[in-house]
C-alpha cells in the first residue's frame, strides 16, 4: 500500500476548519459555561467582556453596541488561540497525538494568561489577587475541559494525529 500525501489546498482547508471549529467551539462552550456560572444572560455577559474595551461603567450605560463588542471580541480571542495551538501543533506533533493532556494544560495556561495578564491590562482592571480558591478552582477546571479540549481536539481530528 502506497502513502498518499493530500494536495496542498487540501492541508490549508483542514488547517482553517481545525481553527474555526475549534475556536468556535471552544468560544460557544465558554459563552455557554459564563451564563450558566454567573446566571447572567449572553447579553449581560457580552456587555461585561466590552467593559474591557469601555470600562465597567460605559459597559453597564451601553447597550447592543456593548453586547456585541463583547461577544465579538470573545470569538475574536477564541478564533486566535485556536490558530496559534493548530499552527503550533503542525510544528510539534504531540499537541495532536496526546491531545487530551494538551488541550488540558492548554485550557490552563489560558485562563492564566487573561487572568494574569489580559484583564488586568484591560479597561476592568481585574485584580487576580481577588480570586477565590475555588472561583480559581471551577473557572480553571472550566478553561481545560471547555476552552482547551475543543481546540485540541480540533487540531487532531482535522489535522491527524501526527
Amino acid at each position: 500500500m502506497t502513502d498518499m500525501v493530500a494536495p496542498s489546498g487540501a492541508r490549508s482547508n483542514s488547517l482553517v476548519t481545525a481553527i474555526l471549529t475549534g475556536g468556535l467551539a471552544a468560544g460557544a462552550l465558554d459563552l455557554m459555561f459564563a451564563c450558566v456560572l454567573s446566571g447572567a444572560s449572553p447579553y449581560r455577559v457580552g456587555k461585561y467582556v466590552g467593559g474591557g474595551w469601555v470600562g465597567l461603567d460605559a459597559a453597564k450605560a451601553g447597550g447592543w453596541d456593548i453586547a456585541i463588542l463583547g461577544i465579538a471580541s470573545h470569538f475574536g480571542l477564541a478564533l486566535i488561540f485556536a490558530a496559534f495551538y493548530v499552527v503550533v501543533s503542525r510544528m510539534l506533533p504531540i499537541l495532536r497525538s496526546q491531545w487530551l493532556i494538551c488541550g488540558l494544560l492548554y485550557g490552563a495556561a489560558l485562563y492564566l494568561f487573561m487572568n494574569w495578564i489580559v484583564v488586568p491590562m484591560s479597561a476592568l482592571h481585574g485584580d487576580p489577587s481577588t480570586i477565590t480558591a475555588k472561583s480559581f478552582a471551577i473557572n480553571i477546571i472550566g478553561q481545560m475541559i471547555l476552552f482547551g479540549l475543543p481546540i485540541a481536539y480540533a487540531a487532531q481530528r482535522y489535522l491527524g494525529r501526527r
